[in-house]
């Protein structure tokens, strides 16, 4: 098989393309590992690869939604929190996760998720946008992210 053909396949699942490499790479590496372990002599490998694809739904990610709500609500709705930059939060680096985590805001295992410029914390893509439109910085350490409103 090729990698050619299976980025054809993700490409048509319409899995992130950040995410093709991470994806390619553990099917290739659980082939090496069944051609040298107990299917060793066999001609024929069949694998079953099961994918989860996440993404935010419009309404989570409607960035003129939330301004619009923030100033119907004033500070209370939002606490004074102020939201991360549109900037900042699309920048966030798609990583794979060596040891797998869980995510601190959904509590649900992180594979491949989003990592904060604090460098010690990933979430999903979809918790950590939905937390950052509403606040910005990490929701472990606290660091903060620039603003909409900073320059």
């Amino acid at each position: 098989m090729q990698e050619s053909t299976i980025v054809s396949w993700l490409s048509q699942m319409d899995v992130p393309e950040d995410a093709f490499r991470y994806v390619v790479a553990d099917i290739f590496k659980c082939a090496r590992d069944m051609v040298n372990g107990v299917y060793k002599n066999q001609r024929d490998l069949s694998i079953r690869v099961v994918l989860s694809v996440t993404r935010a739904s419009e309404d989570e990610t409607d960035d003129d939604d939330d301004d619009n709500h923030e100033e119907e609500d004033g500070d209370e709705e939002n606490n004074g929190l102020i939201p991360a930059a549109k900037s900042c939060i699309e920048e966030l680096e798609v990583v794979k996760v060596e040891k797998v985590e869980e995510c601190a805001i959904c509590l649900n295992d992180v594979i491949i998720g989003v990592a904060m410029p604090c460098l010690s914390h990933t979430f999903h893509m979809k918790c950590i946008r939905r937390w950052l439109n509403r606040g910005n910085s990490c929701p472990l350490c606290r660091i903060q992210l620039p603003t909409r409103t900073s320059k």
